[in-house]
């Protein structure tokens, strides 16, 4: 383990039992720990508020659940969320950070834009695209109708 590295961290069943359950283990927890110097070693601190109140040393957080490493913050640059989509999935990585309210964004250094992920978004725009021109067409169709119901003096519509 070493500085900046990132890890999900998942408590054992023994710590949520002791916390009356899993939403209370990981209230104002994300689960997702940083390395940090502190003194001669390291800390893993969350990121739901990156203080002092989420600090775990490492045999702590290895005696109260499991770590798995995602990836060192020096081997990534952070990119603006819309970005992500131009690289390939195995390139990005997503902290959902505080519950989902402050999200990044990072790919690997390095990493070039992939063909088949930018082909992906784009089909996945055109078909989101389809549908939102469908819902439209619909509703002009429908409001074509109540206007002329209401035009022959039908009033008694919900417009």
């Amino acid at each position: 383990m070493k500085e900046k590295d990132v890890y999900r961290f998942e408590y054992n069943d023994e710590i949520i039992e002791r916390a009356g359950g899993r939403h209370l283990a990981y209230w104002a927890f994300d689960g997702i720990l940083i390395a940090k110097k502190k003194d001669d070693g390291l800390i893993l601190v969350d990121t739901f508020s990156l203080t002092d109140s989420t600090i775990m040393t490492v045999d702590e957080a290895e005696k109260k659940g499991k770590l798995t490493f995602l990836f060192n913050l020096n081997d990534v640059e952070e990119v603006r969320y819309y970005d992500h989509q131009y690289y390939d999935d195995n390139d990005v990585y997503i902290l959902n950070m505080q519950h989902g309210y402050d999200t990044r964004y990072y790919i690997k250094k390095g990493a070039k834009k992939s063909q088949k992920k930018m082909l992906e978004s784009i089909n996945d725009k055109i078909e989101e695209t389809k549908r939102k021109i469908n819902f439209l067409q619909d509703e002009l169709k429908s409001l074509l109708d109540k206007k002329e119901k209401v035009e022959s003096g039908k009033l008694d519509i919900y417009i």
